[in-house]
């Protein structure tokens, strides 16, 4: 295959790929590279139906009829980067033609592999794995692909270096790699940053805190009511109204409220929030997303445990540090104030965009000087790392459809 081939995977949307670029109209700066093929593989969350991308396309089933407009927009953006679907196609029959995506009773798909037009004749198979419920909620595409390259030397182990045979067992043995590193270099270089973004006021800001704090006005309305008052079967409810809708409205009757004090414990029962008890705890789903999110132990058997071990042998001759022999520099070219200007342009119009972990507004980002932004990011590139605290995720647990709510993995 004379073109080079890049695999773009997502597992929740190709707008990550998106977000990476500004300026893109929309993402074909990053899947129309000249000289490069693609294939885009992994969860977009898209219903598309029995649609294809372009007309010109083979005809596809789906046993899914629905087209959503995330769908509609994934076909439009494939079909704007000359890329085709292969689920369903009748060039790889009916096995490519599954559900892959099964919540609940629900089954659906939304699991897709594309690939440029071109790169259909060097794909000899595609195909949608039987479901298997023990390994996970999705089913596995496999696809085949005829890839032209040399190896330059046997890959006899050997003749390989102590360290390569090292890394070789790892991989084969599938274990985590290193803990996370929590702080570096960098997150010095960012915290200085920002530090110069802020002005006199900012900062007295910061280690004061506001003047004062204006809210909006909030209106409650309080009532009570005495039912036969002075008399042995006297009935008294109180309540508390915050407006239409609102979750803190409540009325209950007042049992023996003889006291100031039972009183009082009365309306704090009325108004006081009360924390819901989880029905599984944060350990219990730390437990379950890090078998998720780590190589398996023992392959499943959809798996090819010879390629597997191929691939991990092939892994271990690769270098950790490579050199960009791109001519257009793709992977080192190193940013300059104007692309740093026109990136503080992306973010000007997500202003009001909510603060994540770090509690950095983008905003505040806006404010560093162009000049410590542009150091930051060609240090990134130079050391190939990254701020530890911009590797850093938080994991929710949001209760599958259908699923039972005491069950970690319904998470």
């Amino acid at each position: 295959m004379s073109l080079m081939t890049r695999i773009v995977r997502s597992y929740n949307a190709l707008c990550i790929a998106v977000a990476l670029m500004t300026n893109c109209n929309p993402c074909s700066d990053i899947l129309l590279f000249p000289g490069f093929s693609n294939v885009f593989a992994g969860d977009p969350n898209s219903h598309t139906g029995s649609k294809t991308p372009a007309e010109h396309h083979e005809k596809q089933f789906s046993p899914d009829p629905v087209v959503s407009t995330q769908g509609r927009w994934l076909n439009t953006l494939l079909g704007d980067c000359r890329m085709m679907i292969l689920n369903g196609i009748q060039w790889f029959g009916l096995e490519g033609a599954r559900f892959t995506s099964f919540q609940g009773v629900y089954a659906t798909v939304i699991d897709y592999v594309a690939c440029t037009e071109q790169l259909i004749n060097d794909i000899p198979l595609f195909k949608v794995l039987p479901h298997d419920c023990e390994w996970s909620d999705h089913a596995a595409l496999v696809w085949h692909m005829k890839v032209e390259c040399e190896v330059s030397q046997s890959l006899d182990t050997a003749q390989m270096s102590k360290g390569q045979q090292r890394r070789l067992r790892q991989l084969l043995k599938c274990k985590q790699g290193p803990p996370p590193v929590v702080h570096n270099h960098l997150d010095d270089m960012v915290t200085a940053a920002l530090e110069a973004g802020k002005d006199t006021d900012a900062e007295a800001l910061a280690i004061f805190g506001p003047v004062h704090l204006s809210t909006t006005t909030v209106k409650v309305i309080a009532y009570a009511l005495c039912h036969q008052q002075g008399t042995q079967s006297t009935v008294v409810v109180a309540g508390c109204y915050w407006g239409p809708g609102s979750q803190l409205n409540a009325v209950e009757r007042v049992h023996e409220t003889e006291s100031v004090g039972l009183f009082w414990c009365t309306f704090r029962k009325l108004t006081d929030p009360v924390p819901e008890t989880p029905l599984v705890s944060a350990d219990m789903l730390a437990h379950v997303f890090e078998q998720w999110l780590n190589p398996p132990e023992v392959l499943p058997p959809g798996f090819d445990a010879a390629q597997h071990k191929m691939n991990a042998m092939l892994a271990s001759y690769m270098l950790s540090w490579t050199v960009d022999y791109t001519q257009e520099g793709f992977f080192s070219l190193h940013f300059d104030e104007e692309e740093v200007t026109d990136f503080k342009e992306d973010l000007r119009s997500r202003a009001d965009s909510a603060a994540a972990d770090d509690h950095i507004t983008y905003l505040e980002i806006m404010d560093i000087p162009n000049d410590l932004l542009m150091e930051i990011f060609n240090t990134c590139l130079d050391k190939c790392d990254a701020p530890a605290e911009w590797t850093h995720i938080a994991l929710v647990g949001v209760l599958k459809r259908g699923k039972i709510g005491s069950d970690p993995e319904s998470y």
